[in-house]
């Protein structure tokens, strides 16, 4: 089979899994939106790329094993960079779930505080109520 052919076969393959991955993904939030795009973005390139090139002459240039290397080198880049965007995006969402822990966290200690400020006042107009009423 001519490398050139082989080549238009694996770059719709790999944009159809790297599609599919990428849908997947998001749909049990591994990643979030703006990568997901991205990412079908790319795989839809990918495809285009397979169908629309036509590396007739392209025998001449390429040798088998230099494909399969070459194949091998750009699909371990791309799925590399797809899961470190998996990582990024959960991250991001940790991060987000912690923002508002922390805000939640900040709104009960106003509370508390407000509520102790109140407290010490009653205590000390008690305190001061208690005194005049000794003096008198």
């Amino acid at each position: 089979m001519e490398p050139g052919l082989v080549l238009q076969i694996i770059l719709v393959l790999l944009g159809g899994v790297l599609l599919f991955v990428t849908t997947t993904s998001l749909a049990v939030k591994r990643i979030n939106e703006p990568f997901s795009l991205v990412w079908g973005l790319v795989a839809i390139v990918i495809i285009c790329a397979g169908i629309l090139l036509r590396p007739a002459g392209w025998n001449q240039y390429i040798s088998s094993i230099g494909l399969v290397l070459a194949l091998l080198i750009v699909g371990t880049l791309l799925f590399g960079a797809f899961f470190s965007s998996c990582i990024v995006s959960q991250l991001m969402r940790k991060s987000n779930e912690m923002a508002m822990q922390i805000s939640l966290l900040n709104q009960e200690n106003e509370e508390l505080r407000n509520l102790v400020s109140r407290l010490q006042e009653e205590e000390s107009n008690d305190k001061s109520r208690t005194a005049d009423t000794q003096n008198e």
